[in-house]
């Protein structure tokens, strides 16, 4: 028979060209060339001690949205912006099966609590839930694989098994922003007997503040966890 040459099946699964423009990738371990990587935006500067939303203020403490909102999380930070960039990464993580991509953002997310001495003083690491048809559609829970990976970077224990969310037959990224706000709430408590002071939170992105308060929620009210922290990857 034949020998028949389909080239190095690794090349297929992990190409090595930028995801956002398929030029040759500046390293290795990071999914992007390095003038993609070069255009990422790092959220900075004054931020809101809340939600972590540039305020433009300097005598301010919240942002506009969090004085009109009762938020239940105490207090976010995200990595990048949610750009064209940070938005296909996210998409190929989340929806393309790339796994790979999830190193990058963890990574990224590890960098991003050690400058935040905050993040860093907390008793558990958590992650969004998803419900069992997602779960079953996507493969896999992207945020418990940068939960567990954060974990394994920091040494902080992963706990899961603390929320699980409702069915929902139409996905939180295609609503508009207004319909996020004033949907019903995701989560519901699996009554699990646990305790902590303070728990950080990983999800990918942060929109609206929704899912990470209705997430928060459940945490305080059915665990009496007093402080919830959250980090994402990016944040529009």
């Amino acid at each position: 028979m034949k020998n028949i040459n389909i080239g190095n099946p690794f090349q297929i699964l992990f190409p090595d060209n930028c995801v956002v423009c398929k030029s040759s990738k500046m390293m290795k371990d990071i999914p992007l060339c390095v003038e993609c990587f070069s255009k990422l935006k790092f959220v900075s500067g004054s931020l809101c001690q809340k939600c972590g939303r540039p305020i433009d203020g300097k005598n301010e403490d919240l942002c506009e949205d969090c004085k009109k909102n009762d938020f239940y999380f105490d207090f976010v930070r995200s990595v990048y912006y949610y750009d064209d960039i940070t938005s296909k990464l996210v998409k190929y993580f989340k929806y393309k099966n790339v796994k790979y991509i999830g190193d990058f953002i963890s990574n990224s997310m590890y960098m991003k609590i050690l400058s935040e001495s905050r993040l860093q003083d907390v008793d558990f690491i958590t992650f969004i839930p998803q419900s069992f048809f997602k779960k079953f559609n996507r493969y896999y829970n992207q945020s418990f694989l940068l939960a567990k990976n954060i974990s394994d970077l920091t040494g902080i224990p992963l706990i899961s098994d603390l929320i699980g969310q409702y069915e929902t037959f139409i996905s939180q990224a295609k609503l508009p922003l207004f319909l996020r706000k004033k949907r019903k709430k995701m989560f519901y408590s699996l009554k699990k007997n646990f305790h902590c002071e303070k728990i950080l939170i990983v999800d990918d992105v942060f929109t609206t503040g929704k899912t990470l308060s209705d997430a928060s929620e459940i945490l305080k009210k059915d665990y009496s966890i007093k402080q919830i922290l959250a980090i994402t990857f990016a944040r529009s």
